[in-house]
């Protein structure tokens, strides 16, 4: 798989995003953990060896010791790829055994215990979904959704209860721990960008419906679930033709961000703009930012200060995504060095619980992600 192909469709509309900054330059060390030790920055803390075409989409994080990454790698930019999927022990990235007969890649990781990691993929040829479980000795197949594509988000809550979105026919699905059945979450038939969970159960995503945004809620009530849809006005993707907001971070009940962007003719040329509307447990509010790119879909993470660690769409010159940093309504750059002449592009985001630390996946890729891809895993913090 080649990385601009990531298999969220939507965020390939985002492809030609040119970047420029509010505040630009590489972030600072960041805040002291205790006197006198700094946080360190972000750097590239693994690499693969898999020949090919390889790229780390998918990431999450139960605790320090404790975490998972996925995608996929194929021989060549055109072939449909095998995924894979790695574990974090505490001490080294390994990589996991999956069932066997799986093409395309790793979409989305989510997990509620060390015994309940759940990993949804597809091909990228178009429908051919699948859900995976790793039980805290091996990875099984749960199911196969064969008229479904692209897995957008899911929501892993325990054994007995798993949610599953998709941007195909706006599908949702729930496990119950013995099967799985389709529920109708919303009124409106919607095509979901984004879905994640709280601790507390409450579920939150992110839904495009005949060019409204919306954010759909679950609390849970009683043994099941009451849903409500809120329309986010004032978003407008312009010329895109996508989801003007992909992605949905809930950091609390009380402390929700949307994010995404689109693009406008100005003077006769494409501009490109982020989107950003933010939840306060009350009101959703446009938060007021600038610049020429866009935010891409599913990469995003709270930095545990009331800010956010995001990445860009792909850069107009062939530049892949790479981090920003936001805190109040400024963006700042990341700047990463490029290895053996290829950039380092980032596909996925995840904080540690119980810290400000923060994993990424993504891939050393060519300009215009020609050439070979290496996976890689980068870190920021301890």
């Amino acid at each position: 798989m080649i990385a601009i192909r990531r298999p969220f469709a939507r965020t390939a509309a985002f492809a030609a995003a040119a970047l420029t900054f509010a505040s630009a330059g590489a972030i600072a060390a960041g805040p002291a953990v205790a006197a006198g030790l700094a946080v360190p920055g972000w750097r590239i803390v693994a690499t693969d060896s898999r020949s090919g075409i390889d790229d780390e989409i998918a990431v999450t994080a139960l605790s320090r010791s404790n975490a998972w990454s996925g995608g996929n790698v194929s021989p060549s930019h055109t072939s449909e790829g095998v995924p894979f999927i790695e574990h974090w022990n505490g001490h080294h990235w390994r990589t996991g055994r999956l069932p066997g007969g799986l093409s395309g890649s790793i979409q989305v990781i989510s997990a509620s215990g060390r015994n309940n990691v759940w990993a949804f993929g597809a091909n990228f040829s178009g429908i051919g979904a699948y859900a995976l479980r790793y039980n805290g000795h091996g990875w099984r197949l749960m199911k196969r959704f064969p008229s479904l594509g692209t897995i957008t988000g899911a929501a892993v809550q325990s054994p007995t209860s798993v949610w599953m979105f998709s941007a195909f026919s706006g599908a949702v699905e729930h496990y119950n721990g013995s099967r799985w059945r389709a529920i109708t979450v919303s009124p409106f038939e919607q095509f979901y960008d984004s879905a994640k969970v709280l601790p507390d159960g409450q579920i939150w995503a992110l839904a495009a419906q005949n060019g409204t945004e919306n954010v759909v809620t679950g609390t849970p009530k009683g043994s099941g679930y009451a849903w409500t849809t809120t329309a986010l006005t004032g978003f407008s993707a312009g010329n895109s033709g996508s989801s003007p907001l992909t992605t949905i971070v809930p950091v609390s009940a009380t402390d929700v961000w949307a994010l995404g962007g689109g693009d406008r003719i100005v003077k006769g040329r494409d501009h490109w703009y982020p989107l950003i509307a933010h939840f306060d447990g009350v009101k959703w509010r446009k938060v007021p930012v600038s610049g020429s790119f866009t935010l891409q879909q599913d990469a995003a993470a709270s930095d545990g200060h009331g800010g956010l660690w995001l990445t860009t769409g792909w850069d107009s010159t062939g530049i892949p995504p790479h981090i920003l940093h936001l805190v109040g309504h400024r963006f700042s750059k990341v700047n990463l060095a490029r290895r053996d002449g290829r950039y380092v592009g980032v596909f996925g985001l995840a904080k540690i619980p119980g810290s400000t630390s923060i994993w990424g996946v993504g891939g050393l890729v060519g300009l215009g992600a020609t050439g070979p891809n290496q996976g890689i895993i980068l870190k920021y913090g301890h």
